[in-house]
């Protein structure tokens, strides 16, 4: 299903069962909305001229319209590019000055082309790029229109009436390769070196009547290792390339028309609408991706640290019905499309939050899925939730994260038991931790105490019991995890879910004059800190992080025990306990 039906969707469905399966089909709809309309993938290299031009041709139309960008660069440079062993430097010559053209990209059957107008700078380089895809590429999207000025790319789907905005830098620097490597000079260069090597054959006809154009034919042998063939028609009067045929070889000897390319428009004087999307109605829904409030900072924290508050981030503002707030983490989806899912079923509590795990895609190598259980009231009817929300970095910004989604994941309805494996687990955590000694027990120590741990992680990687590194964390039930270095206890501690108690009195949920009250006052106090600026040191308490009121930081030794602990709203969410004596290392 593609990103903008999964948006008509969400307006048409006016109720929906109660069952998992459909609260999966409300949860889905937002959390999918964004997702596939950044979809873009890395422009793919050949260093031959056909291979370029019809590997670029070939690609689909993404809704974040990168690709497209790669479509028309190539096509725009390799036909500047093209003109034949008669006179190359002729076409060569004529291309310079030329900052503008149109071109129209046929597809056999369909009568409608795609149509790109392109201006270039002083340098040559992409300035502007107006993209329109008719309905027959993505028939259950229907036509669409993209604009890439200024490192910004905008989509707009029509049938949808969806807007999409993206900040494009990133991307914006593969086409400048691109554009190097499809440059007239590049192609000329690599024509006449194949021609020298006998692995292509170039024929020019240029006939009498200067009505006529100028035909070249550029065929690939066999030992280019490439097939297919490429002919130009070039103006008599102008040099410039008019069109472009693009053949694929069928059979033993035969070629199949695989294109149409057709170039106009010159150097003519460009409205300055044609690079704006003056067409867009004032109804529109608008997904910004380019908005400084987009997302949640990475600031020092661990991939998998981010994803856990940004799925915790999100899930609390449906709680709170912030709309606004839960469409920024989103990506920027407007919030009246987020609160047509609060107006279905109220969230109203995150029971935990899960260990998380490394799930790449096609479009970020670091997106991650959070394990996450919440309880939901539909109906007047209280149930809870297991769902996995998937999180990674924005397309052009690494330090940005936001919520995305795979289809692949349902949402399962739960019993939420006193008695479940995670409750059992924290009731009895503190009797068990009270026959272990932190800095002389081991591993197997915890093994046998707490029993196998769920999984064994580092750094998003999961390792099998009989093939461990050397650092690793053990994790448990309800989020409480043991870091083992050298099969030597460094930390533990719980995150989100109370249960583990240390000194008596502090655990999840204890708010920070609790907190001190019960270890005594820092001896200093920092406002203000920003994460990554240097690393926190004990006995003082950082107070409002990264300019968030309540987002805290305390490390320090009390009863010769050392703790540290981050605190959200000036209540305690991460708790662990380290060891006090250095590692030994072990022979």
């Amino acid at each position: 299903m593609k990103p903008a039906d999964n948006i008509k969707k969400f307006f048409k469905n006016a109720a929906i069962s109660t069952n998992p399966k459909a609260d999966q089909a409300v949860f889905n709809e937002v959390l999918t909305a964004q997702e596939k309309m950044i979809e873009a993938q890395p422009a793919e290299f050949k260093p031959s001229v056909w291979r370029i031009i019809m590997k670029s041709r070939i690609t689909k139309f993404a809704a974040a319209a990168v690709i497209i960008i790669a479509v028309v660069l190539s096509i725009i440079f390799l036909d500047k590019s093209t003109p034949s062993a008669y006179a190359l430097e002729q076409t060569l010559k004529a291309y310079d000055g030329i900052r503008f053209v149109h071109i129209k990209d046929f597809k056999d059957g369909e009568s409608e082309p795609k149509e790109f107008w392109v201006e270039l700078d002083e340098q040559e380089q992409v300035k502007n790029l107006r993209v329109y895809i008719p309905a027959w590429d993505m028939p259950s999207e229907g036509p669409k229109i993209a604009v890439w000025k200024k490192d910004k790319l905008q989509v707009w789907i029509k049938n949808n009436n969806v807007l999409l905005t993206i900040h494009d830098k990133t991307r914006g620097l593969e086409m400048l390769t691109l554009v190097k490597q499809c440059d007239p000079r590049f192609v000329v260069k690599e024509l006449h070196q194949l021609e020298a090597e006998g692995k292509v054959d170039i024929k020019t006809s240029e006939p009498l009547l200067k009505s006529e154009p100028i035909v070249i034919t550029a065929k690939f042998l066999p030992q280019s290792n490439d097939v297919g063939q490429i002919v130009l028609s070039v103006d008599q009067n102008t040099k410039l390339v008019t069109r472009a045929v693009l053949n694929q070889m069928k059979g033993f000897g035969g070629y199949q028309n695989s294109g149409l390319l057709e170039y106009s428009d010159y150097n003519i004087e460009v409205d300055e609408n044609v690079f704006t999307l003056w067409e867009v109605p004032e109804n529109v829904t608008r997904i910004d991706q380019t908005g400084p409030e987009v997302g949640l900072a990475q600031a020092e924290l661990e991939d998998d640290e981010i994803a856990v508050e940004l799925a915790r981030q999100f899930l609390q503002a449906l709680i709170d019905k912030d709309y606004d707030k839960a469409g920024n983490l989103c990506g920027g989806i407007p919030a009246k499309v987020i609160q047509r899912m609060g107006e279905r079923m109220s969230y109203t509590k995150i029971i935990c939050i899960e260990q998380p795990t490394s799930r790449p895609n096609n479009r970020s190598k670091q997106a991650i899925s959070v394990p996450c259980v919440f309880e939901v009231n539909k109906n007047n009817e209280v149930f809870a939730l297991r769902k996995n929300i998937h999180v990674e970095p924005v397309e052009g910004k690494p330090n940005i994260w936001i919520v995305s989604n795979d289809n692949d994941d349902e949402i399962a309805e739960i019993t939420v038991d006193p008695t479940d494996t995670t409750s059992t687990f924290l009731k009895n955590i503190n009797s068990k931790l009270a026959s272990l000694d932190i800095n002389k027990s081991t591993a197997d120590d915890i093994i046998s105490v707490l029993g196998k741990p769920l999984s064994y992680r580092f750094k998003n990687e999961v390792f099998e019991e009989d093939n461990l590194p050397e650092t690793y964390v053990m994790t448990y039930p309800g989020y409480f995890m043991v870091s083992i270095h050298k099969n030597q206890i460094r930390s533990w501690g719980s995150e989100e879910i109370p249960g583990y108690v240390f000194s008596g009195l502090i655990q999840i949920g204890s708010t920070l004059d609790e907190v001190l009250k019960e270890i005594g006052p820092p001896e200093k106090i920092i406002e203000g800190f920003r994460l990554g600026a240097k690393k926190f040191e004990d006995n003082i308490l950082y107070k409002n992080m990264n300019g968030r009121k309540g987002y805290c930081y305390y490390g320090t030794i009390n009863k010769g025990k050392k703790i540290r602990m981050l605190f959200r709203d000036n209540k305690v969410f991460s708790l662990h306990e380290y060891r006090t004596e250095p590692i030994k290392n072990i022979e």
